[in-house]
C-alpha cells in the first residue's frame, strides 16, 4: 500500500523540480555577445610564427610561449600583435606533428583589432603533413 502512495508523490516532486530549475533560453541568448571575429563566415588569413619544439616541450598548462599573430584586414594590410600560445590536448600532442593551440590575447594589445573582446581562443591545426591523414581528425 505504501508503494502506491510514494510513486505519485515522487512523480509530482519530479515535475515540480524540473520547472523550478529550468533556464530561460531567451535570457541566456540575450546575454551572449558575438564579437566581430565570429560574425563573418569567410576565411581569415592568419600567420603564427613559433617553434613547434618549444611549444611541445612546455607540457605545463600554465606555461605559454610568446609569439606574434598576424592577420589580414579587409583592406589587404597585415596587422601584427603579440600573443601567448601553448599546446593543448593529450592524444594529438603525442601523435600529431601540429598540436592544437590555445592562444591567450592581452586585452590592451587587442584593442582596435578584429580580436578585441576575445581573451583566449582555441586553434585546431591539421594533424600531419600528409593530405589523406587529416580526414581522420
Amino acid at each position: 500500500m505504501k508503494k502506491q502512495v510514494i510513486y505519485p508523490f515522487l512523480l509530482v516532486l519530479f515535475i515540480l523540480s524540473n520547472t523550478i530549475y529550468s533556464q530561460d533560453v531567451a535570457a541566456i541568448d540575450a546575454q551572449i555577445e558575438v564579437t566581430e571575429l565570429f560574425t563573418s563566415e569567410s576565411i581569415l588569413p592568419i600567420k603564427l610564427s613559433y617553434s613547434i619544439k618549444d611549444v611541445n616541450k612546455e607540457t605545463n598548462d600554465s606555461t605559454y610561449v610568446q609569439t606574434e599573430l598576424s592577420y589580414q584586414e579587409a583592406n589587404g594590410n597585415w596587422r601584427t600583435f603579440p600573443v601567448d600560445i601553448r599546446a593543448r590536448g593529450n592524444f594529438r600532442r603525442k601523435n600529431c606533428y601540429f598540436a592544437p593551440i590555445k592562444m591567450k590575447i592581452d586585452k590592451k594589445v587587442s584593442e582596435g583589432t578584429l580580436f578585441e573582446g576575445n581573451k583566449s581562443l582555441k586553434l585546431v591545426l591539421p594533424c600531419l603533413l600528409q593530405k589523406n591523414t587529416n580526414d581522420n581528425i
